[in-house]
Order: C-alpha cells, then structure tokens, then sequence
C-alpha cells in the first residue's frame, strides 16, 4: 500500500469527477483549491475539467444562503448549498457579488 496518500496532509482540496475535453477519459479527481483544469491519465493533455458545478471565476453569492458553487441546469444555476435555483439566467446576474 505504498501509493496510498493521506488527505489530511494535503487539506483543504477539491474532489470530485473530471471529464477531459481531447478524449473523453472520465475519472475521480483529487487537487488542491484553485485547480480548474487537470491533466488526463489517458491522453496526458491538460484539458481536464470538473463535472457537474460551476465555481464562477469571480466571487459570487446565492441570494438565499450565500453558497458559492452552483450546478447548472437548464431552469438555471442552482445553489449546491441549499439548492435554489437562481433567477434571471439569461438576463441581471443570477447570483449577486460578495462583499
């Protein structure tokens, strides 16, 4: 078990599942907070990406609870934190800017 690694030692990171943009090669990532793009263990290219929420590049807010990371649906953005899905999606912001 010489390739196990703790997680704690490397705290606080992202997890979740990554789709690569060249190939198609679907797998579970784990990488430290701020990583948006990922190397792909099959092609080797970096066009790795989280699937399934969004993270918008600049801070912003759920109106209802202030959750940051979003699923996108097609009635719009909702909040993975309490799951409101915003208004507005193709017109004003759907999520207002942090303080």
């Amino acid at each position: 078990m010489s390739n196990v690694v703790s997680l704690d030692e490397r705290r606080p990171h992202l997890a979740g599942f990554a789709k690569c943009l060249n190939c198609g090669h679907e797998w579970t990532f784990v990488a430290p907070i701020g990583t948006t793009v990922f190397a792909c263990p099959r092609c080797g290219l970096e066009r790795g990406v989280n699937q399934g929420v969004c993270v918008p590049p600049v801070a912003q807010a759920c109106i209802d609870c202030g959750g940051q990371v979003f699923w996108l649906c097609p009635a719009g953005p909702m909040c993975l934190s309490c799951g409101t899905t915003m208004p507005g999606w193709r017109g004003p912001s759907p999520v207002v800017p942090v303080a």
